[in-house]
């Protein structure tokens, strides 16, 4: 691309550029909008806003003004140096309505803030995610500037780990019910809420990579996994959670989460949130309250690759969907990165576009769309791409600018990382553009950023007058785009106590359920009056009417003195209700409720299930928390129709409904029962299979005598999935059972009989030619030649159907990458290692050395070397364990590439 081709475009189409004294030539700052493609041709995107305006936005709000406030990361991941004073609040302002920004300020810039990934603006109250802190701006003057002699700065909740790094604390939205929801990736938190409760959520995942460094707060969250927190419960990993504006009352929503940046959630009360992936597993979620995605083993001590089970998917493996006690995944689509996500009501895009879920993916240059539908007790996630720069997911072409190392690849460099509706109703999407996505760094030494609108063709941007001051103002309010104005205006109406019971309960009959369901809520809180409003609607012929109006008296009677025996009475008449979504918050609602008062309410929820639905079965088990085996005797001792069949003379047979019940509850007196599952040949493979699993979920030993029985006696596929549990439990669960002794007297496993292989990878020579990526780049790449040079890839890659996945899955991943991204991961892979690849040396006693990744570091030690050779190592043969610096991968120098098979190879690459 020429100077003067570069000049045109940025004329045309409000590209930005930038140069410096010792590089004239401009470079790119944003991707111009005619290189979008929209799902509606009825729809248009321009810029809103865009460098110098603001830099890198980590997320943003919009206040009730139309003003749009951004997070700041030019300091992502410790580049302190970037900007010494620290990150910015940056707040943008279309003044004259032409749907462009024209005025911008710092709202607040602190040392402090490095990189915060969270901003909420409700009304006065500016709500910042900066890891260990969760901090409150209130701008008590109300001029949008932080004046600390005027101002309150409060850090409302502290404690969550990982300040430098993106598995931390992100988020916060207010809800239809006034509570602040937020998350936090696998970094771990301790933390102690205003109402002095402390929740320790540990997890398997180190973010020091086997460092000694004790963590920000001076613990690693292995340390705390699986501690108990106190409301009473184990949590681990990435969790969602909820409280209020003050920062007490912390409710846990979800858990087990990988890295999850942000939840939506409607004004029915559903939550919806995306999450990180570790090999390509990335998934869109309904959040079951409670509920467990997966990624760690349940007490935080294991990675999910040391209990992948053979012949399990990644997909299935990394979200456990074939472990007892986890929700189902949603839309599991393979590799990226997603980041914002938000939900579409009232909107400027008009009716057909309610009920939009919209989830930024910056790996795929791409904003998804779903509409969710019920689907039994949960949804169904279909999805589509709203908006991309990279419709086909391929390469076009990439040129360099001025013989410097950066690309101009510019449909890859989109990379939205939030999405919102703007108090306007139009949509607005934040683009952090950079060459790569997060990880350890950036390559955009311009730190562009940019805020593009989409809206309908000849949209004329207004934003109503939200005067929250007047309760017709607030209630009014009420019904705007945005989700967090909404929020300030449920405080304002709550603020007139019953006084505003008449003016909201107009809004029950407003056309848009949606808006009802906001009444709803606001109602429930009112006192007296508005709760009579409410308990009608638990028998409306509107099915999310009576969801959210089950779920608001619920939220009351959890805060009130007869809480048990209002919850039943609650539970009871909705677990008879025809709507699974209701019948499964009923379910929900019963895991801290003792079992003698829900135990008539569990069993009719049991007789309601059809025996398919997985969401269902999920909240059943949930509802049963600490109480599975109570309701396990009374599910035999009734003998409810459809559960078992019963012929005289035999034992009872299992149905698929009560198998599946059994499966999820597997208490320990039902072990015998999984046994003969088990071993009964007649019964097809995936269900003995179920009933090793349920057996391996009991920590007892009459659980292990009975899987070294099963290993003993059956036939090869069970067995080897049997012996596999023996091995996978026998250092944890199972420790206590000396099952060491009893596998070597079997001869199912030996330590002193295992023959291991050295296998190491050598350390990348010095590179004796520096490579020229812009010389790389004129050359042409021949896709076939590639093709031939990349079966060296594939023992260690993934790449379409061919090679392992040892090393992370290449399918997709170069076609979304500039150019030099591409190239400097193939020339130097140790330069940036993904998260979850660092790897292994273990030393044993006789010389051998293994490089590899660990998926258990237990007794043995399961190591993965280059080529997927899996190697079960005898703890006791090992002198001594320490991370590997380097990249398990070879470099381009060690595989004898030059310029052209560079060229080649990355041509090929570009067309997986």
């Amino acid at each position: 691309m020429t100077f003067a081709r570069l000049t045109a475009l940025a004329a045309l189409a409000g590209f930005a550029a930038t140069a410096t004294a010792a590089d004239p030539t401009p470079k790119p700052t944003l991707v111009p909008p005619s290189l979008f493609h929209l799902s509606d041709p009825d729809l248009e995107i321009s810029v809103w806003a865009s460098s110098p305006m603001l830099k890198n936005p980590t997320n943003m709000d919009t206040d009730q003004f139309g003003r749009i406030w951004v997070a700041e990361g030019v300091n992502y991941r410790g580049q302190q140096k970037r900007q010494p004073e620290g990150d910015r609040i940056v707040v943008l302002q279309d003044t004259d309505g032409d749907g462009r920004a024209d005025k911008s300020w710092t709202f607040v810039q602190e040392p402090f803030l490095l990189a915060p990934m969270g901003i909420a603006v409700v009304d006065n109250k500016v709500i910042v995610s900066m890891t260990p802190d969760l901090i409150i701006y209130t701008d008590v003057n109300r001029d949008a500037k932080f004046d600390p002699a005027v101002d309150k700065r409060e850090v409302i909740l502290s404690g969550f780990n990982g300040r430098i790094h993106d598995h931390s604390l992100h988020s916060v939205t207010i809800g239809p019910d006034g509570q602040l929801y937020f998350n936090a990736g696998n970094c771990g938190a301790k933390f102690t809420d205003k109402s002095g409760k402390t929740f320790r959520i540990g997890s398997a995942y180190d973010p020091y990579y086997g460092r000694t460094n004790p963590g920000d707060l001076g613990w690693n969250p292995r340390e705390i996994a699986g501690s108990k927190s106190d409301d009473g419960h184990v949590w681990i990993g990435g969790f969602a959670g909820r409280m209020n504006l003050d920062g007490s009352g912390v409710r846990i929503l979800g858990h087990n989460f990988r890295n999850s940046y942000e939840q939506a959630i409607t004004s029915f009360g559903d939550m919806f949130q995306n999450d990180n992936d570790d090999p390509p597993a990335c998934r869109v979620s309904f959040v079951m309250e409670g509920g467990n995605a997966g990624f760690c083993s349940a007490d935080g001590q294991r990675s999910w690759q040391a209990d992948r089970r053979p012949g399990q998917s990644v997909a299935t493996a990394e979200w456990r969907q074939e472990d007892p006690g986890t929700m189902p995944p949603g839309d599991v689509y393979g590799g990226g990165s997603p980041t914002g996500i938000a939900f579409v009501e009232d909107s400027a895009l008009g009716k057909k576009y309610r009920g939009l879920l919209l989830s930024c993916e910056p790996g795929r240059n791409t904003v998804f769309g779903y509409f969710p539908k019920p689907d039994g007790a949960g949804f169904k996630l279909e999805r589509f791409d709203f908006l991309t720069s990279n419709k086909e997911g391929k390469f076009v072409g990439s040129d360099f600018v001025g013989g410097n190392s950066a690309t101009l690849e510019l449909h890859t460099l989109f990379r939205p990382s939030d999405v919102m509706v703007g108090a306007d109703g139009a949509i607005y999407v934040a683009d952090w553009f950079d060459a790569r996505v997060g990880g350890h760094g950036t390559m955009d030494d311009t730190l562009g950023g940019t805020i593009y609108r989409i809206a309908p063709k000849g949209f004329k941007p207004k934003v109503p007058q939200a005067d929250l001051a007047t309760l017709d103002g607030a209630v009014a309010a009420l019904k705007s785009p945005a989700v967090n104005v909404r929020g300030a205006a449920q405080a304002a109406v709550r603020s007139h106590g019953e006084k505003a019971v008449k003016a909201v309960s107009r809004l029950l009959k407003d056309e848009y359920t949606s808006v009802q369901a906001r009444a709803v809520w606001l109602l429930s809180q009112l006192g007296a009056g508005g709760v009579k409003e409410v308990e009608p609607l638990l028998k409306s012929k509107d099915d999310q009417l009576r969801l959210v109006a089950f779920r608001a008296l619920r939220r009351n009677a959890e805060g009130g003195s007869r809480r048990e025996g209002t919850l039943i009475s609650l539970g009871k008449t909705a677990a008879a209700d025809k709507s699974a979504a209701i019948r499964r918050e009923a379910a929900l609602s019963l895991r801290d409720v003792p079992f003698a008062q829900c135990k008539d309410t569990l069993l009719a929820l049991a007789r309601g299930f059809d025996g398919q639905d997985r969401t269902m079965l999920e909240a059943i088990g949930t509802g049963a928390k600490g109480k599975e085996a109570e309701f396990y005797d009374l599910l035999v001792k009734e003998k409810p129709p459809g559960f078992l069949n019963i012929v005289e003379g035999k034992s009872p047979v299992w149905t698929t409904k009560f198998a599946w019940l059994a499966w999820r509850l597997h208490p320990a007196q039902a072990i015998p029962d999984f046994k003969t599952r088990a071993l009964a040949a007649s019964l097809p493979d995936a269900e003995r299979k179920r009933a090793l699993t349920a057996i391996a979920f009991n920590d007892t030993k009459a659980a292990a005598d009975a899987m070294l029985d099963i290993a003993a006696k059956t036939d090869k596929a069970v067995k080897v999935e049997a012996i596999w549990w023996l091995l996978n439990r026998k250092d944890n669960q199972w420790k206590a059972h000396g099952l060491a002794a009893a596998l070597k007297a079997r001869g199912i496993y030996d330590p002193d009989k295992i023959e291991l292989a050295s296998i190491v990878v050598p350390e990348p020579p010095k590179v004796s030619q520096p490579f020229s990526l812009p010389d790389i780049a004129k050359l042409k790449g021949d896709t076939t030649r590639g093709a031939l040079i990349a079966t060296a890839c594939y023992t260690c890659h993934r790449v379409g159907n061919e090679g392992v996945e040892f090393a992370p899955n290449l399918t997709g991943w170069a076609s979304r990458q500039p150019l030099e991204v591409l190239l400097l991961s193939i020339i130097n892979p140790s330069a940036d290692i993904a998260h979850g690849y660092n790897g292994h040396e273990l030393t044993l006693k006789d010389g051998t050395v293994i490089h590899g990744l660990i998926f258990a570091d237990a007794d043995p030690v399961i190591i993965m070397s280059t080529g997927g050779i899996t190697q079960t190592v005898p703890k006791e043969r090992i002198v001594s364990k320490k991370p590997l610096p380097r990249s398990l991968m070879l470099s381009a120098e060690q595989m004898g590439l030059g310029p052209q098979e560079l060229a080649d190879i990355a041509a090929f690459l570009r067309t997986r």
